[in-house]
């Protein structure tokens, strides 16, 4: 749910833009281009199997029609690669929170030496994210804001298309669980309860996330 908020923040589209947007970095512009929780939640109800317009790499393409198989499809493809074994899913939020233990998990399955290799950074900035885009730009910690952006006035998400959004995707989530290192998110096992955290260098332990 919230990798499409983002995308739709973060994207300019001939479909929401028209011809406004530049051909070499395609990026939603605060001052030029509109964005608004109300306005988002119209494409998600009216467009959410096909948004005609986005690129094929934008999640906003197909909204919901993408939820049941996004993450799994993928996973299953890789799966059939001989190189299966190389598969290293992570979450964002364990490699916020818990970088070390990532860079642990990596450097087993490819045989690499961590050793003196400082993580701390991960947990001090983001990389191309809100408005400081592009692999080259930084956010501070302490000045990122989570789930909200410029271009939409710093109004969150609201309620009601999360709900319809979690529902979409529902069944990946759950296909998602069951994927070593089995992380679980509160849209889909709201017995969970709480929106805690943990991570191990051993894969067997299930880490519990919250997809917002």
């Amino acid at each position: 749910t919230d990798m499409l908020w983002s995308a739709y923040n973060f994207w300019c589209t001939p479909q929401h833009d028209g011809q406004s947007c530049d051909t070499v970095t395609p990026w939603a512009v605060p001052g030029i281009h509109k964005r608004s929780p109300e306005l988002f939640h119209h494409i998600v109800q009216s467009r959410k199997n096909h948004f005609e317009g986005a690129p094929w790499w934008n999640p906003m393409q197909f909204p919901c029609a993408n939820g049941k198989y996004y993450f799994s499809s993928v996973y299953k493809q890789l799966q059939s690669n001989r190189q299966h074994n190389h598969t290293i899913i992570v979450a964002n939020e364990e490699l916020d929170l818990y970088p070390l233990q990532v860079a642990q998990r990596v450097a087993r399955v490819i045989g690499y030496n961590i050793d003196g290799m400082d993580l701390s950074v991960f947990k001090k900035v983001r990389i191309n994210t809100q408005d400081n885009k592009g692999t080259n730009s930084v956010t501070s910690k302490e000045n990122y804001m989570h789930g909200v952006y410029n271009i939409s006035n710093y109004q969150p998400l609201s309620q009601k298309t999360r709900t319809v959004i979690n529902k979409c995707w529902h069944e990946d989530c759950i296909a998602l669980s069951k994927i070593p290192p089995y992380y679980k998110y509160t849209a889909c096992h709201t017995e969970l309860g709480t929106n805690t955290t943990s991570s191990s260098a051993d894969d067997s332990d299930v880490i519990r996330l919250r997809l917002s």
